[in-house]
């Protein structure tokens, strides 16, 4: 398990504990990108439908963290833990999922609620149920599959899964993801290398620097912006 998932886990029993999404982001842990505050929303869903969540309920539910100021990291781990949460209790059903992510009032809102379903979606490679939109063979899948105003979300949120599928080489990654058919999907592919890339030189910036000067032409600020 790692720590993202791990601190989704530990956001579960915050919920239980605290009892609403307000109180449990007030007492927030911001490590592992995150994880804790996706696992608040997801358990805030546990035990619903899909077809039981509409619109205006989806809408209202990170009212309460908006305080922090619209587009705030309160504010996206929130909506983006929409998208986790929504796969979650879809059985990660993620066309549906987007379908309801497109319901959020904003572009922006949207975006990032596709962004929390594609990272679930991702991860489901690595525990025993695996998402129906992924495929062991095409590291298009599920990008491939979704509207092209979202590809770049999906290819974003891809980064650790080809760097594992290529096993760590660089070279190749960065050849996949200037190989994609826009200059957009391209760099969202490299900087999605940028938290695997942080992650994997031990949050040194020499080393992160040096793995990110690899990257195709053009793609290097891309690299680094995902690192950070």
């Amino acid at each position: 398990v790692n720590c993202h998932e791990a601190m989704h886990e530990i956001g579960h029993e915050a919920f239980n504990e605290y009892g609403s999404i307000g109180e449990a982001y007030a007492h927030a842990d911001y490590s592992c990108w995150g994880g804790y505050l996706h696992g608040v929303v997801e358990e805030s869903m546990r035990g619903r439908s899909l077809d039981d969540i509409g619109k205006d309920e989806l809408n209202s539910m990170c009212d309460v963290v908006k305080g922090g100021g619209e587009k705030s990291f309160e504010h996206f781990s929130c909506v983006h833990g929409l998208g986790h949460a929504l796969m979650f209790v879809s059985n990660n059903e993620l066309l549906k999922v987007i379908s309801h992510c497109d319901d959020l009032n904003s572009v922006w809102e949207a975006r990032q609620c596709a962004n929390g379903a594609f990272m679930q979606n991702m991860f489901s490679n690595y525990n025993d149920h695996v998402s129906d939109f992924t495929s062991k063979e095409d590291m298009h899948v599920p990008c491939n599959l979704v509207r092209e105003d979202l590809q770049d979300v999906c290819y974003q949120v891809q980064g650790k899964l080809i760097l594992d599928r290529l096993t760590w080489d660089f070279d190749k990654a960065y050849t996949f993801c200037a190989g994609l058919p826009t200059a957009t999907t391209s760099a969202a592919c490299v900087s999605g290398f940028g938290a695997a890339v942080s992650n994997f030189s031990a949050y040194k910036p020499q080393n992160i620097s040096t793995l990110c000067a690899n990257a195709p032409n053009g793609l290097v600020q891309d690299c680094l912006y995902g690192a950070i």
